[in-house]
């Protein structure tokens, strides 16, 4: 007798055909289900990410312009501070080139020997600057372009010329001195444009002897040049160029040899005048 399977074919072990085709495809849409799956977390994140930065952007532009708004605000503030630098600047500028003219008269006033007189005085903090517009000045004016002092006066005689100049580089601050010219004449309008005459009016009224009218007196013109900045013993501020104690007469400073001339007696006429000629007063006359 022959044996009958009664297994279907298609459910049989190791029976292939349309079995095998069935689990094939089976496996291939789990596959495109997870690449699927796959995908859409990734699109997923991509976009999240995406929300993230742009609402970071908006924040950072948000911030900006309340920044900007602020700085809009505070912007006079800064150029007022712009403005106030600027004019500490010009005005520490403006102190650092003044001139001490006081410091430097008070010098020449102790320097001026008693034998010696004068009676002209311009000062300029360079050539061509200030002084007296419509007179003359010193040809050697012009050499250095620092302040400087045009003197013109007489003394009796040569050597006495000769110590004042020597007087005069011990001031504070000088640091050359030039003459221009020590002539000696019998003519009484020997010195100066219009001449000085025998006798001059005081404040008082009073008419006194002119010294320099007198003959034989050498008339002298000379210019004495400064370093820079002056600032007197005790003063604050910028250090000078040549800061040393004030000359007086009969004293040497260091280096150098002392005058040979005494000291100024009291009284002694030391008249100076900074934009015209005019006769010095006469000896007793009180400064």
């Amino acid at each position: 007798m022959k044996a009958i399977n009664l297994i279907p074919s298609d459910q049989r072990r190791g029976a292939g055909g349309a079995a095998g085709r069935t689990g094939g495809i089976a496996y291939g849409l789990i596959g495109l289900l997870a690449l699927a799956l796959i995908m859409f977390a990734a699109w997923t994140h991509t976009n999240t990410s995406i929300d993230e930065k742009t609402a970071e952007a908006t924040s950072l532009e948000e911030t900006a312009a309340i920044r900007t708004a602020q700085a809009s605000a505070l912007g006079p503030y800064a150029k007022f501070a712009e403005l106030r630098t600027n004019r500490v600047q010009t005005i520490k500028q403006l102190a650092d080139s003044r001139f001490d003219w006081a410091h430097a008269m008070g010098e020449l006033s102790r320097t001026l020997p008693a034998d010696t007189w004068l009676t002209a005085m311009t000062g300029t903090v360079a050539p061509g600057v200030g002084g007296d517009v419509g007179g003359a000045s010193d040809p050697l004016r012009t050499a250095r372009a620092v302040p400087a002092l045009e003197l013109s006066g007489c003394s009796t005689s040569q050597t006495a010329v000769t110590t004042f100049l020597a007087r005069l580089k011990l001031m504070n601050g000088v640091d050359r001195v030039d003459l221009s010219s020590s002539t000696k004449s019998g003519d009484v309008g020997a010195i100066g444009s219009s001449g000085p005459t025998d006798s001059a009016t005081g404040s008082t009224g009073v008419v006194r002897a002119n010294p320099c009218a007198k003959p034989g007196r050498p008339a002298f013109s000379v210019v004495v040049f400064y370093e820079g900045l002056i600032n007197p013993p005790g003063k604050t501020g910028k250090p000078t160029l040549n800061q040393q104690a004030p000359a007086t007469p009969g004293q040497a400073t260091p280096g150098q040899a002392a005058p040979a001339a005494t000291t100024p007696a009291a009284g002694t006429p030391t008249a100076t005048t900074t934009t015209s000629q005019t006769a010095p007063a006469a000896p007793g006359a009180a400064k």
